[in-house]
């Protein structure tokens, strides 16, 4: 998933926008969704991810988004902060992946101008 968002981003950003490169990696994101972490690379993925998805836009966006904010959700902890990652992220700690959980949220809101469409 991390990987596959984060060539999704890259080749929207380099103006290769809705071509039938992006639409199949989205697509495929779309296939492969899950609640769950299952490569030790969660918070890296779900940004890069939402960031890909939302340069992809339309349904793509939409569907992904949707299931990103009730999986973000579900793993905030009460004080507002996401636990660190499985694996990898582990070591990264608390902070990483409360900023990498936030900026996820965000890309609809054109916080990071590098993005903007």
């Amino acid at each position: 998933m991390a990987r596959t968002g984060t060539a999704l981003l890259c080749l929207e950003l380099c103006g290769r926008h809705r071509t039938k490169e992006t639409i199949a990696g989205g697509d495929w994101i779309l296939r492969h969704m899950r609640d769950g972490d299952s490569d030790g690379f969660f918070y890296y993925a779900i940004y890069y991810t939402a960031q890909g998805m939302f340069q992809l836009g339309d349904e793509h966006w939409e569907k992904f988004a949707e299931n990103m904010y009730g999986t973000l959700l579900k793993k905030q902890e009460r004080d507002g902060s996401w636990s660190e990652g499985r694996g990898n992220e582990a070591r990264a700690g608390r902070c990483y992946s409360t900023a990498m959980a936030v900026l996820a949220l965000t890309p609809a809101y054109r916080q990071l101008p590098i993005y903007q469409r």
